[in-house]
């Protein structure tokens, strides 16, 4: 299943927008439905994007490079800018359904943010920047000072609040 374009996308696309993206390099860890990095196409970027699954790698136009990767295991390179919208609520051992890897995180929600965020300085460019959504239902477990994290942009929805987080190399 390829993950929908949501108000989670929608907010992390919002963040790409304000930035000056010309000639930079970017990468969208998990790209899903593709909209993150064909807005970071039209604001100017060498887009790179990668995901776990070819069938959202094979929708997106070619002058975006495509890597099948579990986050950074097939990733090379550096970037001046990282988004990942991830799984990110918490696992409920009584539902399992289709499609539940697109949005479910690990036990607490926030294994995989856990994850991403220890790898991304690894692949930041001095100045270089990571954007990452986080939702209000996943466990709070210490994300924003584990990582030094700025909060950047938050909407309130009637189940959640989205935030998306921003995380930066000097």
């Amino acid at each position: 299943m390829i993950y929908p374009v949501s108000e989670d996308t929608l907010l992390l696309k919002k963040q790409v927008e304000q930035q000056d993206l010309e000639g930079e390099k970017a990468l969208e860890i998990g790209t899903g439905n593709g909209l993150i990095a064909e807005t970071m196409l039209e604001k100017g970027a060498k887009v790179t994007a990668s995901d776990i699954n070819k069938k959202a790698l094979d929708q997106l136009p070619n002058q975006i490079k495509t890597v099948q990767s579990d986050l950074f295991e097939s990733i090379e390179d550096e970037f001046d800018l990282i988004c990942f919208n991830p799984p990110y609520l918490p696992e409920d051992e009584d539902k399992e359904f289709d499609g539940s890897e697109t949005w479910i995180g690990g036990k607490q929600g926030t294994e995989l943010t856990e994850k991403f965020l220890e790898e991304a300085p690894n692949y930041l460019r001095p100045g270089g920047q990571a954007f990452i959504v986080v939702s209000s239902l996943a466990e709070d477990r210490g994300l924003k000072k584990d990582f030094d994290l700025e909060v950047v942009a938050k909407e309130k929805h009637w189940f959640e609040t989205l935030y998306v987080m921003r995380l930066s190399i000097e």
